[in-house]
């Protein structure tokens, strides 16, 4: 914020009694009484100088301006004239001329520590953040305490997107501010961008307990739940957030989002739709809802929903890459020309360019120009690189490999003979599962075609279980197991085998209570095959495989925000690896029987591939599994598109293509 600073010299008696007037806030008296002393002394430059902050607090900074320079041109030697000169034009939008009266301030008074914070501002209103930046960096040198020029140093770091820097300032600021519910806010969103999540979760609880009512507080920290996967309790923040303000549009965007997150789209909808009559501009609304559409096959209202997100913010990037990736070879020049426009905008921070650069990737390749859709895939994933490591969130290779080791170390033959017959014996769940872009999604839906399955999508019901009974796996991994997982594993017996089993079926009999068999799609199941394979011994496993060099391209293309082995060739290498390694390990252990099926087989014979599928989910066979693209059910994958299209061999070998374009990503699937 600009800051204004009021002085008088050697001030008369009827000047200090308009500044009285003026200091108490009774600002007409003050008015004419100021009148009143330049009549009877024209040239009194204080006089002019506080009618004129008294114009500027009146919201008349055209007049401010007039006055003032009046006083300049009376004394030009006062510092804080030429300060306050500087606030009013700023407030009129002319930079130029406000930067030049600050640094005459500066000129004048070097250690006027105001005169460099609203410089540093003014110099915002320019786009010149470095040259900001070391205004506001003095700024504070002069003046340790200077909370506000500290916060705004914080804002504008927080803007360029050094979190660690914005981090520091604003922890300055709650040190200077104790018990400030602001300050707390602030520091806690640094926080989170930082990917600090628990931090800022205390420091949006501190926010909330310093004011109660404050109500972003509470939204915040409902964004953080929810990225923390506690959606229950983030909808209670979000929820209380819209009981201290129904109208609180972006809160109800949260609510929905999570809403959807939890498979319950009617509410989301009812949400979203909620938001856009509060705010008809928003255009995260817009463009969420947009996705619901997607994924229920709505092609054509998602499109009309990502472009009335773009209409109302030409800079969302998300919406730009959603209708991108709905629309992919598709997609209309002049919406390709914009993406690449808005990447040029330097106030974008990586994730929004990620977004875009991602969206592009599909646009390219849908059009054969796979020059163009491998440089976009390599700035995508370096930009996804750096989020990740600057959260201190990238993938840990050594961690994932230790976690197999122990997965194979547990689930031995030995451990299969103890707990053998102690699992629950139904036969209702189905669970397709491999490494992601395998072809799960299309197994899936046609199985899904089938009048007796009901297709649930990617359920975490496995890992949530497997952490329940044996402890927590990457990215919460310790090498070793701790004292409670190990106590887990040397306490498991069979009322408790059945009791996960119970809770396990419950979460699928609320889905869904008539269908024959239940279908989760959830590729990296694969880890979990152990654990279900205990609780649930009856459970149908399909294991989809296909060429790792598709997979591993089709990985490198998609906008995966929470893969984290996926922007990385190595990492891909080492996951790959580490995915073979584990089943085989199942193949020999597990009691039950997997069936494994090639995506190639799939696109090559789509309909011995089908019969064999619903065969082994023990049902008679129904001609509507082939006709999986004109199934009716929301699809929350990245196949949303493709799995709406009949079956067609183009990503058979795709790799080929991009051989040569991106030859590290396949190099290390041959080692």
């Amino acid at each position: 914020m600009l800051s204004v600073r009021q002085s008088i010299m050697a001030p008369t008696k009827q000047l200090a009694i308009a500044l009285q007037y003026h200091q108490s806030g009774k600002l007409d008296a003050a008015e004419r009484t100021y009148r009143a002393v330049l009549s009877a002394s024209p040239r009194n430059a204080d006089a002019w100088h506080l009618s004129g902050l008294l114009a500027l607090q009146s919201g008349n900074a055209e007049q401010a301006v007039e006055r003032i320079r009046r006083a300049i041109r009376v004394n030009g030697n006062v510092a804080i004239y030429h300060c306050n000169l500087g606030v009013a034009l700023c407030l009129l939008n002319r930079a130029d001329e406000a930067v030049a009266s600050f640094r005459k301030a500066i000129d004048l008074n070097p250690s006027h520590a105001e005169a460099y914070n609203n410089l540093a501002n003014a110099l915002c209103q320019q786009g010149k953040r470095d040259e900001a930046i070391d205004a506001w960096r003095r700024a504070v040198t002069l003046k340790p305490d200077y909370a506000e020029a500290w916060n705004n140093l914080g804002s504008t770091y927080r803007a360029c997107g050094d979190m660690a820097e914005a981090v520091a300032c604003f922890r300055e600021v709650t040190r200077l501010k104790r018990g400030d519910a602001d300050s707390a806010n602030n520091l806690a969103a640094a926080l989170h961008q930082q990917g600090k999540l628990d931090e800022a979760a205390a420091w949006y609880h501190r926010a909330i307990e310093q004011a109660p009512n404050f109500t972003p507080a509470y939204n915040n920290l409902a964004n953080v739940l929810k990225e923390q996967g506690r959606p229950a309790e983030a909808i209670a923040c979000y929820q209380r957030a819209l009981e201290l303000n129904q109208d609180f549009a972006e809160a109800r965007v949260g609510l929905a989002a999570t809403q959807h997150e939890m498979g319950r789209s009617e509410d989301a909808i009812i949400n979203y739709s909620m938001a856009i009559l509060s705010k008809p501009d928003l255009a995260p609304a817009h463009s969420n809802l947009g996705i619901i559409c997607e994924e229920r096959g709505d092609f054509a209202q998602a499109e009309r929903l990502f472009r009335a997100a773009i209409r109302s913010d030409p800079r969302f990037a998300a919406a730009h890459a959603e209708l991108a990736g709905l629309l992919r070879g598709r997609l209309p020049d002049a919406d390709r020309q914009a993406m690449q426009t808005l990447l040029l905008d330097q106030s974008l921070n990586d994730e929004q360019r990620a977004m875009l650069h991602f969206g592009l990737v599909q646009a390219f390749d849908a059009r054969g120009e796979y020059v163009q859709a491998a440089e976009h895939s390599l700035a995508a994933n370096a930009l996804r690189l750096v989020q990740w490591r600057a959260a201190g969130q990238h993938y840990n290779r050594a961690a994932h490999t230790g976690f197999i080791n122990r997965l194979i170390a547990q689930f031995s033959p030995e451990y299969f003979a103890r707990v053998r017959d102690w699992g629950n014996t139904s036969p209702r769940p189905v669970f397709i599962v491999g490494m992601p872009r395998s072809g799960t999604t299309l197994l899936e839906q046609i199985l899904g075609g089938h009048s007796q399955v009901f297709a649930a999508g990617e359920l975490t019901l496995g890992r949530d279980g497997f952490e329940t009974a044996f402890g927590h796996a990457p990215p919460s991994f310790n090498p070793e197991p701790t004292a409670t997982e190990q106590r887990l594993r040397d306490e498991i017996d069979r009322e408790f085998v059945q009791r996960l089993a119970a809770a396990h079926l419950a979460d699928l009999e609320h889905r869904n209570s008539t269908a024959e068999r239940v279908v989760s799609k959830l590729p990296e199941n694969y880890l979990y095959l152990g654990y279900l394979a205990t609780i649930l011994p009856r459970a149908k496993i399909i294991h989809c495989r296909r060429d790792p060099r598709d997979v591993a391209l089709s990985c490198w293309l998609t906008n995966f925000r929470m893969v984290r082995w996926a922007s990385d060739a190595e990492d891909i290498a080492s996951r790959f690896r580490q995915y073979e390694r584990l089943m085989a390990h199942w193949r020999e252990v597990l009691p039950v029987a997997m069936l494994e099926v090639s995506y190639e087989e799939t696109v090559r014979d789509l309909e011995q591939v089908a019969r064999r599928l619903v065969a082994r989910c023990g049902l008679e066979w129904e001609p509507a599994c082939l006709e999986f693209h004109r199934v009716r059910r929301p699809v929350q994958t990245a196949s949303a598109v493709q799995v709406r299209q009949p079956l067609y061999g183009g990503s058979v070998g795709k790799w080929q293509h991009y051989a040569d374009l991106l030859k590290p990503l396949f190099t290390g699937l041959e080692s």
